[in-house]
């Protein structure tokens, strides 16, 4: 059967969310091409036809990962300035909340996979680069307009940096409630904080 372009990005798009599921649930190392492939309901040649190899998978879905959750907060800031709220502020309750934290195969992949991307070379370190920089970025549109570019820069970093730090933080206190939560209720603050850096 010839696989039509439509059929072809269907394919693509449903190995990368396999990927990006799979990599968030269990990290990198343990998780094999065939799984993808398997997880999409497609061959393994079929993941191997559209990526190289597992590293380039990996950054593929990385990159993919961190890019639709910085649509998601674009969209998240906009409702929150449609309904009168302070779109910073529903960012990072957002990110810090306790859903969040116990959902770790659909939430940020900074906070699961950072990690293990920084100790990688090449493209997976370059997609946690530039993922980063877009959740910076629309953090930092969610600040007053009248804030300076450098502060509002300064302020996203210093805000994301509390948030991804409380969420690992937080996630590995799970089996210690108060803890976990109290975790989570600090980065908070400190992140809140940052908008006046």
């Amino acid at each position: 059967m010839r696989v039509t372009a439509l059929t072809h990005e269907d394919h693509t798009a449903a190995i990368l969310a396999a990927a990006e599921r799979l990599f968030r649930e269990r990290g990198f190392d343990d998780v094999g091409v065939a799984e993808v492939a398997r997880s999409a309901g497609l061959t393994h040649g079929a993941v191997y036809s559209r990526f190289p190899g597992k590293a380039a998978l990996a950054a593929a879905a990385l990159r993919n990962a961190l890019l639709a959750a910085a649509d998601r907060w674009r969209e998240r800031a906009e409702r929150a300035r449609k309904a009168g709220r302070d779109p910073f502020a529903a960012l990072i309750d957002a990110y810090l909340h306790p859903a969040h934290r116990d959902n770790p195969a659909d939430g940020c992949p900074i906070a699961t996979l950072g990690p293990e991307a920084a100790r990688a070379p090449g493209a997976l370190a370059d997609a946690l680069a530039e993922g980063t920089a877009a959740l910076a970025a629309e953090l930092a549109n969610a600040l007053p307009a009248t804030t300076a570019p450098a502060a509002r820069a300064r302020a996203a970093m210093a805000a994301l940096s509390a948030m991804n730090g409380g969420l690992i933080l937080a996630r590995a206190l799970r089996g210690h409630q108060a803890a976990s939560d109290a975790a989570l209720e600090s980065a908070r603050r400190l992140a809140y904080a940052a908008a006046r850096l």
